[in-house]
């Protein structure tokens, strides 16, 4: 009885953002909460300079009230990234530039249904060089957080494991954050690791999810990394939702970058996008991926 009524909404949700206008805020802000999760802020300095997001709090089954105590701050070569303003179109926040030695760099944050997109964006203004790109979350976990699930089977989180599912404990509240790194084939981190790998900010303890990434960059060359991280309240629900990233051919996969375009994607070294799905068929492709998100979430409950 709910589902056509929800299918309905979307709809009018979809169709109506693209006649939204760019706004241009200043941070902190919160302007990136969805139905899904409640985003505290985003914040120019979450500690030590980096711009990233406070908190976030899980609104499906199961709750999780601390999902962040500081997340998707990025780090280029050993500097911070942060900035004190970006613009909101429509689902996507798109941050300020900043220049950090020889490169600029631009993050863009983008949510659907229970998962954040973060794209970055590298331009190289010198020689040749490598970019390297870090990408550090504390989680609310604390001392409680353990992994629940890798891409390759086991529970060690590795630079082999494409997504990695982590929680604060194995049962219900159990504040679960499915974090996707890479697809084969692709660019991989040179480095992972269960910490925030950042003395500057964060809670009680050092507990997140941190990864860096070697960028070999040619002069005037520009290049990507898109993350996911998805915020669920049950860790079947965390783990179910990165196995779908398994499959880069489906629809679901598809609907989370159908709006870039070709140039974009072939930005992007740590996923192996193809190109761009023409119009109408990308905005189709957006609509199955959150009729497909709802449609989970009503199984589930």
């Amino acid at each position: 009885m709910n589902k056509p009524g929800i299918f309905v909404c979307l709809v009018v949700t979809i169709m109506s953002c693209a006649h939204l206008v760019a706004q241009t805020v200043s941070l902190p802000a919160d302007v990136i909460d969805t139905s899904d999760v409640d985003y505290t802020s985003v914040t120019e300095d979450i500690g030590g300079g980096y711009t990233g997001i406070s908190d976030a709090t899980s609104l499906g089954t199961g709750g999780g009230g601390d999902h962040f105590d500081g997340a998707l701050a990025v780090g280029l070569n050993g500097s911070p990234y942060g900035v004190s303003g970006g613009t909101l179109n429509g689902p996507e926040l798109q941050l300020d530039t900043a220049t950090l030695g020889l490169f600029d760099i631009d993050v863009r944050l983008r949510t659907q249904g229970p998962l954040l997109r973060q794209l970055v964006t590298v331009t190289n203004n010198g020689s040749t060089a490598i970019a390297e790109v870090s990408w550090h979350n504390n989680t609310g976990n604390d001392a409680q957080q353990r992994v629940v699930a890798t891409s390759s089977g086991d529970l060690s989180a590795t630079t082999l494991d494409e997504w990695v599912v982590t929680a604060d404990n194995n049962t219900v509240d159990a504040e679960v954050n499915s974090w996707i790194l890479y697809s084969q084939g692709s660019l991989a981190p040179s480095s992972v690791s269960l910490n925030d790998e950042l003395p500057d900010f964060g809670g009680v303890g050092e507990e997140g999810f941190s990864a860096t990434f070697q960028v070999p960059l040619f002069p005037g060359e520009s290049a990507s990394l898109i993350w996911f991280v998805a915020i669920e309240g049950t860790v079947d629900e965390g783990i179910d939702l990165a196995n779908e990233f398994n499959d880069l051919s489906s629809p679901f996969f598809n609907s989370l970058v159908a709006d870039l375009s070709d140039e974009e994607r072939a930005r992007v070294v740590n996923f192996d996008l193809g190109a761009a799905v023409p119009e109408p068929a990308a905005a189709s492709l957006l609509l199955l991926g959150i009729v497909a998100i709802a449609s989970r979430r009503l199984r589930k409950s």
